[in-house]
């Protein structure tokens, strides 16, 4: 039986009285005996723990009772675009939206800063949802506005989203990082700590790297194996995580005689304290400007030497981050004037990857028993600029029985495989050709490379993670050479793996390169049959090989701070 509850305090989570809030006192209802504020705390619980489906169910709870309570609103909205439902999301914070806009018109000056910083977080959620929907510009519109109120989550979502936009120049990118430097980071400068760390140069490092992603996730995937074969007698490894997602890659890192530290429920003064009391010589941020980062953690100066690597594509923009590692596809050197930390460059590759633990055969090549060609690309659909549908297209109506398959999370939704039909009809390519499918575990995910012939890189944001998982499945891949970080993983990828022939100059090249190894059966099989072997061979998977090398540079790295 429903009741009404026992205070007086709103269950949004502000703690403001009723009357004062988004609820008022006579709407709010209890359900099945429990207090809506009680539902709302143990919907975040199960949000905050990736439980998402409970999640949900206790924030529908919540609107069951009262339609307008913003951050149940929210939150279901967010739940929805994480599980690939993006008309439901979009409806949710929109409605929140809504309702932050009508409060904010008669709040009081003491309400608004609240008020702001919950409308900033529905408009960045708003921006994501947009994002995964591919209509960049509306994102990048949503995510200024947020901006506007001092929302550095979406600053980071602002310049992280520009990276998929064709006609982004580095210059603009580099003003846009300095710009956030200057807002975040400037104002800390002149309260940096000093370092009491042993400058000896030969003694053992205490090297901590911090990201939101040490579990099943790209960072995840090329950090295994690199932290198994780093030599703990030269340096002692602190793993900060930044993040509440956590599963059974997770578990297998917190085992690899490492120090764990959980960031989450830190704030940045905090966070600095706990790396500063674990003595760290060299901390690595392993995020940028994506999700779950510390830069603001970063932008204090907790240790002596600082490093950016793997997770991002640019630079940071802080003057606190002294070292970018790249390779010199990644970053050429007369590109470095673009990047505010000193490139320092890995002999081969800026990445390794940790080969699949799973029972997975490369399969025949599909176009043997098919009789025609099937490309397939499985990146974020948000990389599919309209540049690479007409491109697609065109490689497509050259090889007129060719098929092509796109996996990723978006697919889940109807709408969005409409709209991708949509796109291609616009350039004469019908539905019969296309085949799309959503997300799924991932030992299905790569099994699904066994229809793919050939896979497609898409441009400017090329694959990465993706394209070498392609690779140990046998399916090679054509990419184009871009003109920044972001453009040029699939590059990086091929010289390392020696398929140099499989990189193009331009979209004319892209096509002929597509069209000449489609039109060689004969070895393109002989490819696919000994691709994997190849990968494992190369210095993409050469984990002791990379593990030294870093080892060598967080040394020089070290070297040169004890010399100033």
């Amino acid at each position: 039986m429903n009741k009404t509850l026992p205070n007086d305090r709103c269950p949004c989570g502000t703690g403001k009285r009723y009357k004062a809030c988004c609820m008022p006192r006579a709407q709010i209802r209890a359900v099945n005996g429990m207090p809506l504020a009680k539902i709302f705390k143990l919907a975040l619980e199960h949000h905050n723990a990736n439980r998402l489906q409970q999640a949900e169910a206790m924030y529908l709870q919540v609107l069951s009772q009262q339609p307008w309570h913003v951050e149940s609103l929210n939150f279901s909205g967010v739940i929805a675009m994480q599980v690939g439902n993006f008309v439901v999301a979009s409806d949710r914070i929109r409605r929140a939206i809504d309702q932050l806009e009508h409060e904010m018109k008669d709040a009081s000056p003491e309400e608004m800063p609240s008020l702001r910083r919950r409308y900033s977080a529905a408009l960045n959620n708003l921006g994501h949802v947009r994002q995964s929907q591919g209509l960049l510009d509306q994102c990048v519109a949503l995510y200024r506005r947020a901006m506007e109120m001092g929302s550095t989550e979406s600053f980071n979502n602002y310049v992280l989203a520009r990276q998929y936009d064709p006609h982004y120049t580095q210059e603009e990118s580099f003003a846009d990082h300095l710009a956030f430097a200057r807002q975040f980071e400037t104002p800390l400068l002149a309260r940096w700590p000093e370092h009491n760390n042993p400058r000896d140069p030969k003694r053992r490092l205490r090297i901590g790297f911090v990201s939101g992603d040490l579990r099943a996730h790209p960072v995840g995937f090329f950090m295994e194996s690199v932290l198994r074969n780093l030599d703990r007698s030269q340096l002692k490894i602190v793993l900060y995580c930044s993040s509440p997602k956590k599963d059974g890659l997770t578990e297998r890192l917190r085992s690899l005689d490492v120090l764990w530290r959980d960031l989450m429920k830190m704030d940045d003064k905090a966070a600095v304290q706990r790396i500063r009391d674990d003595d760290i010589d060299i901390l690595v941020d392993l995020a940028g400007h994506t999700g779950y980062n510390r830069l603001l953690t970063f932008a204090r100066k907790p240790a002596p030497v600082q490093v950016t690597w793997l997770g991002y594509w640019s630079t940071t923009g802080l003057k606190s981050m002294d070292y970018i590692l790249c390779d010199r596809i990644s970053i050429p050197e007369n590109e470095q004037r673009y990047f505010v930390e000193k490139p320092w460059y890995l002999p081969h590759t800026r990445l390794c990857f940790t080969a699949p633990n799973l029972p997975l055969p490369v399969a025949e090549l599909p176009a043997l028993r098919n009789g025609f060609i099937t490309f397939g690309c499985f990146n974020n659909l948000n990389k599919m600029s309209d540049a690479v549908v007409a491109l697609w297209s065109r490689l497509l109506h050259r090889i007129p029985d060719a098929r092509l398959i796109l996996k990723s999370r978006q697919l889940n939704e109807a709408s969005m495989r409409e709209a991708v039909l949509k796109r291609f009809a616009e350039h004469g390519i019908e539905s019969g050709r296309l085949l799309m499918e959503g997300q799924s575990p991932r030992h299905e995910y790569l099994a699904t490379y066994g229809i793919i012939d050939i896979a497609l890189d898409p441009f400017p944001f090329t694959g990465a993670t993706t394209s070498v998982e392609g690779l140990w499945m046998g399916v090679p891949f054509v990419t184009r050479r871009g003109d920044r970080l972001v453009t040029r993983q699939g590059e990086s990828l091929l010289r390392n793996v020696g398929l140099d022939d499989w990189i193009a100059e331009d979209d004319e090249g892209y096509i002929e390169c597509a069209l000449r190894h489609a039109a060689d059966l004969t070895r393109l099989a002989q490819l696919r049959a000994g691709l994997r072997e190849r990968l494992l061979a190369s210095p993409v998977c050469d984990a002791p090989q990379f593990a030294r090398h870093l080892e060598s540079a967080f040394r020089d790295m070290w070297r040169a701070y004890c010399a100033r």
